[in-house]
């Protein structure tokens, strides 16, 4: 085992793994703005399970999307990121010769925003097609190229009315801070292999199934109570699915692991709902996860996560009901 797997896999074992992540993506440029670093980085580890996450990136400022996805592209392997343009054809044949386990970047779904008979990329489940449109006997027909694949998405121009929401996520990228520079080193190529490894031993890890548990059903109906959770449910279960392989390193998941299977736990649940609250625009439709605690588990039990983008410890509690008054006679 090389130096750098050794410590990849010494972070993902640590019970706050999201520091090491929040601490670099401070020192690649993101200072300030590391919880929009951890969300694209935690949509494409999403990549490696089936149905993959979408993210739609709204910036305040123009360029403020690019610079993110150049920043967050460093921690993933050479050729893991391509950003697929409709008006170039170099970039739609990186993507086709291998598309499997990719983060795609989406500038523009067409070749000229509004107009129509443009070429355009479209994406459907999990098939990203690009439309191009010919003229073939004095008649305008359309060329539909599509592949197939697992692949994580993200895009920083508005969703057409065709888009499928169900598995997209979105955050607001704010005016960027006045500096974006801090007092420690940027990090060197040694510090992006090991982030390097830890993909390797994610995209490893996620050939295990993940089960979901019985008590989910409590997270599901709830969510369905609400017409606008209940389209984004897909999103959030594979959100909780991609937090369940990033934690299987942990001691809680260790046994699953020895058995060859995974299952999405509370603490799984509870870090997921705090990172999206946190960052995901969609965070107010979904039901609260101490709501859900206090309905799936005894009176008396408790459970500790640690905040993925604070650092801080938090504790979900069924306390039990207090006992009746007891009366006695006066006399």
């Amino acid at each position: 085992m090389t130096a750098e797997r050794t410590s990849a896999s010494k972070m993902l074992s640590s019970h706050d793994w999201f520091s090491y992540l929040r601490a670099t993506m401070s020192r690649t440029g993101l200072a300030k703005e590391e919880k929009y670093g951890i969300a694209v980085f935690f949509a494409a580890c999403s990549r490696f399970r089936p149905n993959p996450l979408r993210l739609f990136i709204r910036e305040k400022t123009k360029g403020a999307a690019n610079y993110l996805m150049t920043r967050v592209a460093k921690f993933m392997p050479p050729q893991s990121v391509i950003a697929v343009c409709a008006k170039q054809n170099q970039s739609w044949s990186r993507f086709v010769a291998s598309p499997e386990r990719k983060l795609i970047y989406v500038p523009d779904w067409t070749e000229l925003s509004g107009n129509a008979g443009q070429v355009r990329i479209e994406v459907h489940g999990n098939q990203l097609s690009r439309v191009t449109p010919v003229t073939q006997e004095e008649r305008v027909v359309e060329d539909t190229e599509q592949v197939e694949a697992r692949f994580a998405c993200v895009s920083a121009h508005h969703l057409c009315d065709w888009q499928d929401r169900a598995r997209w996520l979105s955050i607001y990228l704010r005016k960027p801070p006045a500096s974006n520079v801090n007092g420690n080193s940027e990090p060197n190529s040694a510090d992006f292999s090991i982030w390097h490894e830890v993909q390797d031993l994610l995209a490893e890890r996620a050939e295990l199934p993940i089960l979901i548990p019985d008590w989910a059903e409590l997270f599901v109906e709830q969510a369905c109570e609400n017409e606008m959770s209940c389209k984004r449910l897909p999103a959030f279960l594979q959100a909780w699915k991609t937090m369940c392989l990033i934690r299987s390193f942990q001691p809680d998941h260790s046994e699953e692991v020895r058995r060859g299977v995974l299952t999405a736990n509370f603490s799984d649940l509870a870090m997921t709902a705090l990172l999206v609250k946190s960052v995901f625009w969609e965070a107010r439709w979904f039901p609260s996860p101490g709501k859900i605690f206090k309905q799936a588990f005894r009176a008396g039990q408790s459970w500790r996560v640690v905040h993925p983008l604070t650092g801080k410890g938090i504790k979900y509690s069924h306390d039990p009901e207090p006992a009746p008054e007891q009366w006695g006679r006066i006399f």
